[in-house]
């Protein structure tokens, strides 16, 4: 039990000295020497419980999705109509993503994406969190599967759930929206803050205008 619990601390410890250094700089520039050299372990005790370098830093990264998660949960809990839940969760992502590009980038998009899963699950072990507590098993379905487009038609089909729109419009913005939030937050890598909040509001804007016009649609008797 000793060596386990041990073996857990020094996890929690690799854990917490990536995301240090994901504060600092671009996860491209991370070395196993710095984390190394900052938690006192040696690169072969590293490597004995993550089992490479970009694996430990995805789970690191997960750390900055903490204060998203715990408002995505709260967000579910307050049990609005299906629309107003979208849109609002696709405004509460845009806010975390555009202030983190490169990390959001890689963790829904990019390279990450593989490894989303698995390393949520191991990070919610070594730092446990409850999510959301009146809606658990949805919330859970939401955040730890790593597709953006499986996610958003999930949320999606809620609102043609309730007669709002059609499954076919659901499928279509699924497939768009996702596509939308990718490039522009992508383009906003590397601009300050100030540029990259105009792009998140554009964003948003898009978004949310795509809905309403497939709201409009199948309200009006318009669409398929």
């Amino acid at each position: 039990m000793a060596v386990y619990s041990n073996g857990i601390a020094t996890k929690k410890l690799l854990v917490a000295v990536t995301y240090q250094q994901l504060l600092q700089k671009d996860a491209s520039k991370i070395r196993v020497r710095d984390i190394a050299e900052m938690s006192g372990c040696s690169p072969a005790t590293i490597y004995r419980h993550f089992e490479t370098l970009e694996y430990l830093i995805v789970v690191s990264s997960m750390r900055i999705l903490d204060a998203y998660t715990v408002e995505y949960g709260e967000l579910i809990d307050r049990a609005l109509d299906p629309a107003s839940t979208y849109r609002e969760g696709w405004g509460l992502f845009d806010r975390h993503a555009f202030n983190r590009p490169d990390i959001y980038l890689r963790l829904f998009w990019g390279p990450y994406n593989d490894s989303f899963e698995s390393a949520a699950q191991e990070y919610y072990e070594l730092f446990p969190y409850s999510g959301s507590t009146r809606n658990t098993a949805y919330f859970f379905i939401m955040f730890f599967n790593g597709s953006m487009q499986e996610r958003d038609y999930m949320a999606l089909r809620n609102i043609a759930n309730v007669g709002l729109i059609t499954t076919g419009d659901a499928r279509y913005l699924s497939q768009v929206n996702p596509i939308i939030a990718k490039g522009m937050i992508e383009d906003s890598v590397g601009l300050d803050a100030s540029a990259r909040a105009r792009m998140r509001d554009n964003c948003d804007a898009l978004i949310y205008q795509g809905l309403e016009r497939a709201i409009e649609q199948h309200t009006d008797g318009d669409g398929p």
